[in-house]
């Protein structure tokens, strides 16, 4: 009995996502079950084409406003509807005979065919109904119809008629209408079906029944493959009547092996489960359905390139012509015919792949593999003593197949086996002898006559055949054993993931290569698979008279890379270099044809070695370092090997829970190398490491090549100090504002408000320059007290004005302009400005910001300065709004007065438009309440101050001793001159003293004296009691430095108090920063403050209470107000000890350089 494929039995299916025809047009597809129902029948909808259907009172339905068309994924040919074209939702009877019940089918006619969905979003047919099967349509409509309007479709298909029903009457004639024109055209015309045109029709490449198993109970449907097409039918009788329920176009399809008897076949937009009797005919069906999606890929790549041995162009076995197939262990090529055979041997005697589709497996060297070794060159081998007789044929049974094939390959009947083949140690030895020449046939011969492919000779370097071809340089040959297991490593890798993404890379081309001498450069082809790069005189790879030989001069496994860094040498600008620890710890220099070559090669290899999480990133990514470092972001952490990568000012590196982190190193502030005991004991040498400072961490790194560390360290030190050309490429603060602007404004601010003319009086132009040059080497290093207020306010708008793009930006500049010449209204100009203010790039905007607040600070000192905000608009907004590669704009109006009426306006309403917050107000107002305190402390202080220098005391043994200090000098240099005044000798330490002594803090030698000696005016009078600095001998820092165990993680309960009690809670010292948490699970924070925040005491304030110990630490954090009464936050410790462990931590933290380099 037939069965009719609206019945309760049929397939579901799974979710997808695919794009149709339309551009831009996304659909998500949930295939269902086929007894389900989406009909509605609700009296106002519209439908997915966005035609809107009305009722009337009566019920009856009409059509009305029909629009164009929307997304229609299951439409062939063109997506508007024409007259022969129509689509739409219709009822459909149910059942063989119409006894099913109705159901509501989306339904699409396409001129060829008419085809009948579950709903509009399906891509499942549930029949395809062939225009030539189509006899002719009746309407069927009564005078009593309201709701379904009915149409027949009576068909050549056994005589079976199709019910359908519309909601409109107006619908159903069009429908009827549009039908009958087709089928009566195609009479007409005699225009019978096309076989060319229609996949499904006669002269399948494969047909036969196949059970679908992920329907209800699973059901068998009469399947064929024409092409690239796949179409399955209800039975033979509907595949006779070319009338399927649907088609699969297979170049979008992919399939797998499930179990012996089981495959599936997988689309984009559902999965089918195939079952079959046996583990041949699944193979078979396997072959067949690939060969179709190889069809519709149409990749005939490498096929063609295998072709060029023309004895590859028929089949090994039977002789076939243009086989497809390829068993790359044998290195022979066969047909469709035969590799089903092979596919069921195993795979240490054969591993068929397709030279259509496999495309990840064809590696340069396996395409000249199957060359070389050619289909003739093998059946000498294989059928040496064959008679003609036993030869198969293309027209050769399945059985007959199996049975030469088998005995060819599997039991080696007919071979011509080596003379040694007797004897397994002669033969092996032999094995390892031809491994090193580029002898591949014979070499073949001994693999296939059963020589130990991982034979070790005794003694000596124990290498097996791989292992000796490879370091012979001999591609063919490493190939050939490769691929017949003869790399235990890669055997045992390919096993995982990690194998398999591995041997995925792959590239190769020529190069520039220079040997050890650097003296030229000279072409070579290098080709990159296996994990090895390997580079030859020429592409020739294949032997011939004409050829150069296959032998590789090098080749570099990824195990022997430590890194891969850009360089640029004379006369090779795209010049690279891979460091390795083959031979002395080889460099080796490589140079590319253009920027993006060297990209690619360095993206290939870095892949090879960054971990297996990132390597699709890592192949993404343009960078000029990558490799595999020791780092940690902690002193207290154990060093760790992680990958690092450079890309631009961008530093990529591994953290502990190996995700991808990223320090902009234009905002780390320092990079120092540290002391070599502290260095990183699992490096191959010895060696310094380094620390680089930045916002929220200290990250430590060190190479495992002395050599690898130092040009680290270079290219890191480049980034973190350099400025370009533009805003985005200088130092940068934690605030995104270049610091070049952020130190000459903090100077201004700090030593020229109510100097006079500010920003308008010149300066000497060779000592802007000056002063510009040292700044864009390293802006933060710069000593700006060496230069005068005049120079530094010239140097920052010379910065402006040399920028490639403007602060305001070029492409913006005509519209500024033409707001400020053409929009008459305030509010409406404030607004526009506001609205292109938005659109300036973050660095843009913060630095202006920046600028403009700093600009209306001098203008309030106008009455001294005699600068108002129209007076630095005047001198700022050339530069601001312009640089020295534009032109001016002409014929609207001054452009200049136009730029000031600009920049004069932001200033004026800068709170509003650059949407300065309170705080940030408040801020600026405790700096000037803080430089105006500083001020009149110094005057109340015993201490005179002059232009540039003070006057502070030094207590040596409780002796006073006075020295001038200027604003330049540091504690080494006071220390320097102290010893000079009392003839000292020896090593010794200066701390500052507050608090009546109770406090002390060691002061860093690099630290200037000033700030520290200021910094009391802003105390209250009974914390900055007897504030003092002293120098005395070395004993608080050799505590110190003893108590420093840098292996140990700082973690622990402490008491601590921020007012008078303290209580008990638990800290930890964590990538730079000390965290408080309520208890010891960590679940709670309380507290987080940058260690480098923070100025740190030896020492409790003795009014607090409830310590239980003096022994302790007291902080403060920079930019902090003291609570009234109390000085900083204290930790209490149980012993002396435990204090100088943590301090000498924290204390390290803060100065990477260590405790006795950084203080004595």
């Amino acid at each position: 009995m037939e069965t009719d494929p609206e019945s309760d039995d049929d397939l579901s299916y799974t979710f997808g996502i695919y794009v149709d025809d339309h551009p831009n047009t996304i659909i998500v597809v949930a295939e269902q079950s086929l007894d389900s129902s989406d009909s509605s029948d609700e009296p106002f909808s519209t439908d997915t084409l966005g035609r809107t259907r009305t009722s009337d009172s009566s019920g009856l339905s009409m059509q009305s406003g029909t629009s164009s068309m929307a997304s229609v994924p299951i439409i062939s040919g063109q997506s508007s509807q024409r007259k022969t074209e129509r689509f739409g939702y219709l009822y459909k009877q149910g059942g063989v005979k119409a006894n099913r019940g109705w159901r509501r089918r989306w339904v699409v006619f396409n001129g060829r065919d008419l085809r009948y969905y579950v709903n509009n979003r399906s891509q499942i047919s549930r029949r395809v109904i062939p225009l030539a099967c189509m006899k002719k349509v009746d309407t069927d409509v009564k005078d009593g119809d309201r709701t379904r309007f009915k149409f027949r479709l009576t068909t050549t298909l056994n005589d079976r008629v199709f019910l359908f029903a519309a909601e409109g009457l107006e619908d159903c004639l069009n429908w009827a209408q549009t039908l009958m024109a087709a089928i009566s055209l195609h009479e007409r015309n005699n225009n019978h079906m096309d076989n060319s045109d229609e996949p499904w029709m006669e002269d399948p490449d494969k047909e036969g029944y196949i059970k679908f198993e992920n329907g209800p109970g699973g059901k068998k449907y009469y399947v064929s493959i024409r092409g690239s097409i796949l179409c399955y039918y209800n039975n033979i009788e509907d595949y006779r009547m070319f009338s399927p329920i649907h088609e699969i176009k297979m170049e979008l399809a992919s399939v797998k092996d499930l179990s012996k008897c089981r495959l599936q076949l997988s689309t984009h937009y559902a999965c089918f489960v195939l079952g079959f009797e046996s583990a041949v005919e699944a193979q078979v069906w396997k072959m067949a359905i690939e060969d179709a999606i190889a069809q519709g890929l149409a990749d005939d790549s490498v096929l063609l390139k295998v072709y060029e041995n023309d004895s590859n162009r028929i089949c090994a076995d039977c002789e076939d012509d243009n086989p497809h197939w390829a068993s790359i262990n044998l290195g022979v090529v066969v047909c469709k015919k035969c590799a089903g055979i092979h596919r069921m041997f195993e795979a240490n005697v054969s591993k068929i792949r397709s030279l259509r589709m496999d495309t990840r497996v064809w590696t340069p060297s396996l395409i000249e593999l199957m060359k070389a070794i050619g289909n003739d060159n093998s059946n000498v081998f294989w059928e040496f003593d064959l008679s003609p007789e036993e030869k198969i044929v293309p027209e050769s049974s399945m059985d007959e197949r199996k049975q030469f094939i088998t005995t060819k390959y599997k039991d080696k009947a007919h071979c011509r086996r080596h003379q040694s083949s007797a004897d397994t140690r002669l033969l092996n030895e032999e094995l390892l002898r031809v491994s090193a020449t580029d002898e591949l046939m014979n070499l073949v011969k001994i693999v296939f006559s059963g020589a130990d492919i991982h034979y070790r000779k005794v003694g000596g370097e124990a290498q097996t055949a791989y292992q000796i071809a490879k370091s012979s340089g001999q591609r063919l040959l490493m190939e050939f054993l490769f691929q017949n297991g003869g790399d235990a490593s890669s055997t045992d890798m390919g096993e995982n993931n990690e194998g398999r993404l591995r041997e995925d890379v792959r590239h190769q081309g020529y190069l520039f290569k220079t040997g050890p001498s650097h003296k030229s450069f000279d072409k070579r082809w290098c080709v990159l698979e296996h994990g090895s790069l390997t580079y030859y005189l020429t592409d020739k790879c294949v032997p011939t008279a004409q050829s150069h030989s296959t032998t590789a001069k090098d080749s570099i496994d990824r195990q022997s890379i430590h890194c891969i860094q850009e360089t640029s040498v004379e006369k090779q600008q795209y010049a690279f270099d891979i460091s390795t620890n083959k031979a002395s710890n080889r460099m080796y220099l490589f140079a590319a044809e253009n920027a993006g070559e060297r990209n690619m090669w360095m993206q290939s290899l870095s892949k090879l070695i960054c971990p297996v999480s990132i390597m699709e990133h890592v192949g993404m990514m343009e960078f000029s370092l990558g490799g595999n470092y020791y780092v940690k972001d902690n002193i207290s952490e154990d060093w760790r090997k992680s990958w690092l990568m450079l890309s631009w000012r961008l530093l990529y590196y591994m953290d502990q829970n190996q995700k991808l982190e990223t320090v902009d190193l234009r905002k780390a502030s320092s990079i120092k190398y540290q002391e070599i005991q502290r260095g990183c004991r699992a490096c191959t040498e010895t060696g310094q490491h380094f620390v680089i400072n930045a916002p929220n961490r200290a990250l430590y790194i060190q190479a495992d090549l002395v050599r690898d560390t130092e040009r680290v360290y270079a290219v890191c030190e480049q980034a973190i100090k350099e400025s370009g050309r533009t805003l985005q490429d200088q130092q940068l603060t934690s605030d995104n504002v270049p610091v070049i602007v952020n130190r000459c404004i903090d100077f201004i601010t700090m030593s020229g408000l109510k100097s006079t003319g500010i920003y308008r009086e010149s300066a000497t132009n060779s000592r802007i320059q000056l002063l510009l040059d040292e700044l864009k080497k390293d802006a933060r290093g710069v000593k700006m007290e060496d230069f005068t207020c005049n120079e530094v306010a010239n140097a920052l708008k010379r910065f402006f004005r040399g920028l490639d793009d403007s602060l305001f930006t070029s492409d913006n500049y005509r519209d500024w302009i033409n707001i400020a010449e053409t929009v008459s209204d305030h509010s409406h100009k404030l607004g526009w400005y506001h609205f292109h203010l938005e659109k300036l790039p973050m660095i843009n905007y913060n630095t202006l910001k920046k600028l403009v607040m700093h600009l209306h600070r001098v203008s309030q000192f106008s009455s001294e300065n005699r600068m108002s905000q129209e007076n630095l608009a005047t001198c700022f907004a050339p530069s601001l709004m312009r640089t020295d590669n534009m032109e001016c704009v002409t014929g609207m109006g001054s452009a200049l007065a136009l730029e000031m009426g600009v920049l004069t306006d932001i200033i004026k309403n800068h709170e509003y438009l650059l949407k300065v917050q309170e705080q940030e107000r408040q801020k600026d107002d405790r700096m000037a309440m803080a430089e105006n305190e500083i001020r009149e402390k110094l005057k109340k202080q015993r201490m005179s101050a002059v232009i540039d220098s003070i006057i502070v005391s030094v207590y040596v043994h409780n002796t006073e001793e006075i020295f001038k200090v200027s604003s330049c000098d540091d504690v080494q240099s006071l220390m320097a001159a102290v010893k000079s005044k009392k003839n000292m000798n020896g090593q010794f330490m200066m701390s500052e003293m507050i608090l009546e002594g109770s406090l002390e803090r060691p002061l860093p030698l690099s630290e200037l004296v000033l700030p520290v000696v200021t910094t009391w005016g802003t105390l209250e009078e009974d914390i900055r009691t007897n504030a003092k600095i002293c120098m005395k001998n070395l004993e608080t820092l050799q505590k110190l430095q003893s108590a420093l165990d840098p292996s140990r993680a700082l973690i622990g309960e402490v008491r601590f108090s921020e007012k008078k009690k303290f209580s008990k809670f638990f800290f930890q010292l964590k990538q730079g920063k000390l965290v408080c948490f309520k208890d010891s699970k960590g679940t709670h924070q309380l507290h987080s403050w940058n260690v480098e925040d923070m100025v740190i005491y030896l020492g409790i304030d003795s009014r607090r209470s409830g310590g239980k110990s003096s022994h302790g630490l007291t902080f403060i954090v920079k930019g902090e107000k003291c609570v009234r009464g109390y000085f900083g936050r204290s930790l209490c410790f149980t012993s002396e000890i435990e204090m100088l462990k943590w301090a000498s931590v924290l204390l390290v933290a803060k100065h990477p350089e260590g405790i006795l380099a950084s203080f004595s």
